[in-house]
């Protein structure tokens, strides 16, 4: 994990996870003296643990807790970020698209990483018990596994594609969907654009 030690320095750290109870960090500007992080015993052990987030440690809890603390070596251990899901089966951390995927027994919810906040209207729910979660290298793609052996792919981001003409925009709505508007009525300040059509594909553009 590649840190800034908000003094302007930059540094790596070291973390891993011991004993299903704390986490040691070593940073490599002051090895002999690793920083020990023990938390909340009514939390419990520790089941799921990431550093996909520079200068973050994520931590998901036996007892249904997920916190989010600092690596920062100025501010080791400060609390960002500490949510309760009930029964925590998994997480998922996606620098690319900043955005953190929870996951309880059958609801997955995500959270803006930038201020981590929940993102409204975005709560997945499935038939079965969830097992695991795991997001697309660029984020696109949110996948989940579920305990009878289904998986379930999520579409999460797009990338922005467009074209224009005159006052008419046509961009990708979905993987294999796209818009076409007209502009006009937005710049007399009439109200959003109007839909003109919308264009299923056979492929990804």
């Amino acid at each position: 994990d590649d840190v800034n030690g908000k003094g302007g320095s930059s540094s790596d750290v070291l973390s891993f996870l011991g004993g299903n109870q704390a986490i040691y960090l070593f940073f490599d500007n002051d090895p002999r003296n690793p920083k020990y992080l023990l938390f909340a015993e009514k939390y419990g052990q520790i089941t799921h643990f990431s550093t996909a987030m520079p200068g973050h440690l994520c931590c998901g809890f036996e007892h249904g807790h997920f916190v989010v603390v600092s690596s920062h070596m100025q501010e080791v251990g400060k609390e960002l970020f500490h949510t309760n899901v009930g029964q925590l089966r998994d997480f998922a951390i996606c620098p690319q698209v900043r955005t953190a995927a929870l996951a309880s027994r059958s609801e997955v919810k995500l959270y803006e990483t930038d201020a981590w906040t929940l993102v409204p209207g975005e709560l997945l729910k499935t038939p079965h018990e969830i097992s695991c979660l795991k997001w697309s290298s660029d984020g696109q793609v949110l996948t989940i596994g579920l305990a009878n052996g289904t998986v379930q792919c999520y579409l999460s981001h797009v990338e922005s594609l467009f074209a224009t003409h005159k006052t008419f925009a046509c961009y990708l709505t979905s993987l294999r969907e796209l818009t076409i508007v007209d502009a006009a009525g937005m710049a007399h300040a009439a109200g959003p654009a109007s839909v003109l059509a919308t264009v299923h594909i056979p492929g990804e553009p």
